[in-house]
């Protein structure tokens, strides 16, 4: 059978030496990994058709083979040029396409929010709406709000207290904070201190649906910091990873040092 659905490109990887197998997030089919037979040849249909992060038209043999389908036919809607001009823009475009990747499941029902969550921020870094690292806080808080992982802030998680005022504790193993009288001791390891203010920026940030509404907020270094612990405890413990991509991005733009 063959399936057309648009998609976005998430890894290309060599499969021989004239050959590709390139992992896509589909608008309708979810994680979907084909192999493009002939695509380095000279005169393949195929070349300058797909690269990472493009969304592209395509056209797929659905007999999977080891977990690979076959592409038949594949055109780019939208190149997003701006990530090959832009080393910073590009460098985090490749971390977010690593993280869905890992999340994004082999289904045909549940992956459209991922999908349009994914276009949007990769629009964002191509046309530099907002810098690559604050970029990545938003996408990251926003993929766990669409995973169904959006850490609870506004009160304690054992006795109810409203945290807006005061120094609370958040926990990854628990979805949310702790205030200091409730917090367990001793404290574990995934438990990131954050203040009112840092806990009022995860508000709204986790429920912004769109990085425009992001940009004209400031933030200091200390909550860049601490939003960046609180994303990355909430992926190693809820979704059982920490991608090698989030520390090249760490290291490559400044994110560890809340540089924007």
């Amino acid at each position: 059978m063959i399936t057309k659905t648009n998609a976005i490109v998430l890894r290309v990887a060599p499969y021989s030496r004239t050959s590709h197998v390139v992992t896509w997030l589909t608008e309708s089919a979810g994680r979907v990994s084909t192999v493009v037979k002939g695509a380095v040849r000279p005169k393949s249909s195929f070349l300058g058709q797909y690269d990472l992060g493009y969304t592209c038209e395509l056209l797929f043999y659905e007999r999977a083979r080891n977990g690979l389908h076959v592409a038949k036919e594949c055109s780019p809607l939208e190149m997003r040029s701006g990530l090959r001009s832009d080393w910073q823009a590009f460098v985090a475009a490749s971390y977010i396409c690593d993280l869905v990747l890992g999340v994004a499941l082999p289904t045909h029902d549940g992956q459209e929010s991922t999908y349009a969550l994914l276009g949007e921020a990769l629009d964002a870094l191509c046309e530099r709406r907002l810098e690559p690292a604050v970029l990545l806080n938003w996408f990251e808080l926003r993929l766990l709000h669409v995973l169904g992982y959006a850490p609870h802030l506004e009160r304690c998680v054992s006795c109810g207290a409203d945290l807006a005022q005061q120094k609370a504790g958040f926990d990854a193993a628990h979805g949310g904070s702790f205030c200091l009288n409730c917090l367990p001791q001793p404290v574990a390891r995934q438990v990131v201190a954050v203040g009112p203010d840092t806990q009022s920026v995860l508000r709204r940030w986790s429920s912004a649906p769109s990085p425009e509404l992001l940009r004209n907020m400031v933030l200091n270094q200390k909550q860049l910091l601490a939003l960046r612990a609180v994303t990355g405890t909430m992926l190693a413990y809820c979704l059982e990873r920490r991608p090698e991509s989030r520390d090249v991005a760490v290291a490559t733009l400044g994110w560890k040092q809340g540089e924007m």
